[in-house]
This record gives C-alpha cells, structure tokens and sequence, in this order.
C-alpha cells in the first residue's frame, strides 16, 4: 500500500503555486528573486525525501521511472510541439535542443537525476555539495547545455541531500527506539 506523507503533498503544493508565482511575475523583484532561489530545487529535494533505496533492483526502478516520467514526458513533447503552432501561436522552428518544450526540462533533469542518485545516494554529503556546485559554476560563466543538463549535478546534490536527510532521520528514531 503506498502511503501519503501529508506534509511532503502540502509541500510540493506550495511549490507548485511557487513556480506559477514565479513565472507570472518577471520581476526582479526580491519575492521574485527568493522564490526562483530554492522552488525548483525544493522539488528536487522532496522527491530524494521520497526515494526508498531498498526498494527495487536498478532494471525495476528503470522501467518504473521510466512508465511515471520518461513516456509522459515523451507524450506530452509530442502533444506540445503538434498544438504548439495552430493552438499556441508559436514558430514551427524545431530542433534537438527543443525537444522538450517549456518546462518539461524539470521532467527530464529529475528522470536523470533519479537514475544516478540510484547510485549516487550513498555518496557522503561532503561529496554532493561539490557535484552541485558543478551547476553553480556553469551557470556564472554562462555555459548552457541542451536541455538544461547544467542543472543536473545540482539536481542531483539536492535529490541526495534529500534521501540523506530521510536516512538521518529514519537512523535517529532507531537510536532513540534502541535507547529508550
């Protein structure tokens, strides 16, 4: 049976409305600026919050996250780029770095994310922060690769820094269990 952590649910509700904020509003205002600072990574993090490493062979969690992700989001290109002139208005103009249209990047980063932190979860978190700052880093000197893999290694750290947190937690209520 799959149990729903209400408070994760709320959280990414809460990130959701943030990222609708955040696109209608193109400002650069403070609130714009805080909100574009941690909604996308929030999700990062949640879904490493969600991740259960002891769950599923690799091949398992391939075809598992492969049917959630990788199809509707190969669905929904697809649909976005039949609509995209008759419907939305925008030039035929394709090519292999619009493969995912609009902000289906996130679907893409988080698949990717999710099938190295298969492995990478297990990497201290000293490690992770320097793998994030990989993206910090192609980011400040302008270095943008198609579809938007230079959000991955941050994509990543906070995927993992997720799961470790869970980890953290899960081994603090053992000890206590243990202890008292």
């Amino acid at each position: 049976m799959n149990e729903r952590i209400e408070w994760i649910d709320v959280a990414k509700g809460i990130g959701i409305l943030l990222v609708v904020f955040g696109h209608c509003t193109a400002t650069e205002s403070f609130p714009f600026r805080l909100i574009w600072a941690f909604h996308m990574p929030l999700f990062f993090f949640l879904s490493g919050l969600c991740y259960n490493a002891k769950r599923r062979t690799f091949t398992e969690f391939l075809r598992s996250r492969s049917r959630t992700l990788l199809w509707p989001l190969v669905f929904f290109s697809v649909v976005l780029h039949l609509i995209r002139i008759p419907v939305l208005n925008f030039p035929a103009t394709f090519s292999v770095y619009s493969l995912f249209p609009f902000a289906l990047w996130f679907v893409f980063i988080l698949f990717l994310a999710e099938l190295i932190g298969y492995f990478a979860v297990r990497l201290p978190w000293f490690v992770l922060v320097p793998i994030g700052l990989i993206s910090v880093a192609l980011n400040r000197f302008g270095v943008w690769l198609p579809y938007s893999l230079s959000a991955l290694p941050l994509a990543l750290m906070y995927y993992c820094l997720g799961y470790q947190l869970k980890e953290a937690v899960a081994e603090s209520e053992r000890m206590c269990k243990i202890g008292g």
